[in-house]
C-alpha cells in the first residue's frame, strides 16, 4: 500500500488508518448519496485535526476502491427494484372478477331500504368513477415519480381498480333499478379541488375521501339485508384498505424532501380537510349509518382511527429510507 506524507507530519499508512476508522467503512454508503452535504460528511466522521480535508477526500476515494476490491459484498449495488414494483404486482394479482359476486340473488331492497341507502349508493358510485387523466398527467410531470419505471404502471392499475368499484356499484343500481347520477355538487367540488392541485394535494384529497369511505362501506354493509350489497361492500373494503397504504406511500415520498416544519404544516392542513369532510359525510349519509346502528360518536371514532393509521403510514414512508414498512404493509387492518 502506498504512503502519503502530510506537511510537517510523519508518513501515514493508509491501510492502517482505514482499519482504525472502521465506522467510516461501515457508513460509507450513506456518504456517497447525493443528498448528503460536505458539512454533514465532516461532522459525521471526525478525524484527527492534523489530517487535512484534502487528504480526507483522497483517502475517501482510495478506501472506496480498497473496500470494493477486497469486500465486494459491502458495496453490492442496491436492488434495482422500485418500491412501487410490489404495488404493481399487488394490483395485478388483485384484479377481481366481478361475475364472482352473487348478481343472481333474488332479494330486492325494500322501500324503506331504498329510501335509506339508495341515494348514498348513487353518490358513491359517481364518486368512485374517474378517468384519471389529471392524476396521470401530474404523476408524469413530477420530478420524483416520473423517473420511476413502476409508479405509472402501478397508478394505472390503481385507477382501474377504483373504476371497478364504480362498475360494481353501478351494476347494483341496475339490479335494483335505481337510476345513475351524472352530477352531484360534492363530487364536483372534490374534482375541482384535485384539478387545481399538484400531485401531492391531488393524492391527499383523494385519500381523504377513501379514509372516510372505510367507515361508510362498513355501515352500508350492515344497513340492509341484501347479500349482494354486503358482498360488494366487503370487496371494496378489502381493496380500499390497501389503497390507503399505496397513497400514504405516495404522499410520504412526495414530502420526503421537505423540512420537518413543512411536513407538519401539510399534516395539519390535511387534518382540517379530513375533519371538515367527515362532518359533511355524516350529514349527507347519516341515514345509512343510523340504519346500521351507528351514532355520530361511533362514526367519528372509527373515521379518526383510520385517519390516524393513514398518518402513521405517511410518516413511515418519509422516515424509512428503505421503505421497508411501506413495502411490508399491504393492508391497514
Amino acid at each position: 500500500m502506498a504512503k502519503v506524507r502530510l506537511s510537517s507530519q510523519r508518513p501515514v499508512n493508509e491501510e492502517s488508518l482505514a482499519r482504525a476508522h472502521s465506522p467510516f467503512l461501515e457508513s460509507v454508503r450513506h456518504w456517497i448519496e447525493p443528498s448528503e452535504s460536505i458539512s454533514s460528511f465532516r461532522g459525521s466522521y471526525p478525524l484527527h485535526p492534523s489530517i487535512s480535508h484534502k487528504f480526507l477526500f483522497t483517502l475517501y476515494y482510495k478506501v472506496l476502491y480498497y473496500e470494493h476490491m477486497t469486500s465486494p459484498a459491502l458495496f453490492a449495488p442496491a436492488p434495482a427494484t422500485s418500491c412501487f414494483e410490489r404495488w404493481y404486482r399487488h394490483f395485478l394479482d388483485n384484479r377481481n372478477d366481478l361475475d364472482s359476486l352473487p348478481w343472481r340473488e333474488p332479494y330486492r331492497l325494500s322501500a324503506t331500504e331504498l329510501r335509506l341507502v339508495g341515494h348514498s349508493v348513487q353518490q358513491f358510485q359517481l364518486g368512485e368513477w374517474a378517468r384519471g387523466r389529471g392524476f396521470r398527467r401530474r404523476a408524469a410531470g413530477h420530478v420524483g415519480f416520473a423517473t420511476d419505471q413502476w409508479f405509472l404502471p402501478a397508478l394505472e392499475l390503481f385507477i382501474a381498480e377504483e373504476q371497478g368499484h364504480s362498475e360494481m356499484l353501478g351494476r347494483f343500481l341496475d339490479h335494483e333499478q335505481i337510476p345513475h347520477l351524472t352530477n352531484e355538487w360534492t363530487d364536483n367540488a372534490f374534482r375541482r379541488l384535485r384539478k387545481f392541485a399538484g400531485l401531492e394535494l391531488c393524492v391527499t384529497v383523494l385519500v381523504t375521501a377513501e379514509v372516510l369511505a372505510m367507515s361508510f362501506y362498513q355501515a352500508l354493509r350492515d344497513a340492509t339485508r341484501s347479500n349482494l350489497l354486503r358482498s360488494i361492500c366487503v370487496r371494496i373494503l378489502c381493496d380500499e384498505a390497501a389503497h390507503l397504504n399505496f397513497q400514504a406511500l405516495t404522499i410520504g415520498l412526495a414530502r420526503q424532501p421537505l423540512s420537518g416544519r413543512s411536513r407538519a404544516l401539510r399534516s395539519w392542513c390535511h387534518t382540517l380537510l379530513f375533519r371538515g369532510t367527515a362532518l359533511l359525510l355524516w350529514w349527507q349519509h347519516r341515514r345509512v349509518f343510523r340504519a346500521a346502528g351507528w351514532d355520530f360518536g361511533r362514526f367519528w371514532k372509527d373515521a379518526g382511527r383510520w385517519f390516524a393509521l393513514l398518518q402513521q403510514r405517511i410518516r413511515e414512508a418519509f422516515l424509512d429510507r428503505d421503505y421497508s414498512a411501506a413495502l411490508d404493509a399491504l393492508r391497514l387492518d
